[in-house]
């Protein structure tokens, strides 16, 4: 099934056009920036920026729980808005998905997400990227995705696993570090 038959796709803000240098009077948002979404589809919220607007900005920019937010810019990446992470500004080098409220009950946004991170996934977008220097996907793209409908029972499991890789590379990233330090205790030691 296309993503466009199951969910609303619009792409996020064009900044430029909402922008004010006068900070003082300016409504304050926190902003979703390239750097927020990581390959593994998890939001960062350590790299949201604050963007400063001339006006109050439509709640239609604004990320809601179980939006999925796929960045355009190559690398492509998705990830599903939790509760914790509602209230932030979508940029234009963002698209917002919707699930539509009929297949609410057969799609989970993780799953979707997941889906868009997937091989199989990215070998489509390449298809649809434009641009040399900095290579961006349509968002006809997006829209023209097919999502395989599968049932929510087999979505739950691949989230659960798709959860715990990213927590044991985690780990896995924090062992890393720590070895390092480890090892350069005991060589300044040494000397």
């Amino acid at each position: 099934m296309k993503l466009k038959d199951i969910s609303s796709i619009r792409s996020g803000l064009l900044l430029s056009r909402k922008k004010s240098d006068d900070r003082s009077n300016a409504n304050k948002y926190p902003l979703i920036t390239l750097k927020s979404v990581d390959d593994s589809g998890v939001l960062n919220t350590e790299f949201l920026d604050e963007f400063y607007a001339l006006e109050e900005i439509s709640n239609e920019y604004f990320t809601s729980e179980n939006d999925i937010i796929v960045r355009l810019r190559e690398p492509v990446f998705a990830c599903s808005i939790e509760k914790e992470n509602e209230s932030l500004l979508i940029p234009s080098y963002f698209a917002k998905l919707s699930i539509n409220e009929k297949y609410s009950k057969k799609f989970l946004s993780k799953y979707i997400a997941h889906y868009i991170n997937s091989k199989n996934a990215q070998r489509e977008f390449k298809k649809d990227t434009e641009g040399s220097v900095i290579s961006m996907i349509k968002l006809k793209a997006i829209e023209n995705l097919e999502i395989p409908e599968i049932p929510i029972e087999k979505q739950e499991k691949i989230i659960k696993i798709a959860e715990f890789k990213q927590k044991e590379l985690k780990l896995l990233k924090e062992l890393i570090i720590l070895k390092e330090k480890y090892y350069s205790k005991i060589l300044e030691d040494i000397i």
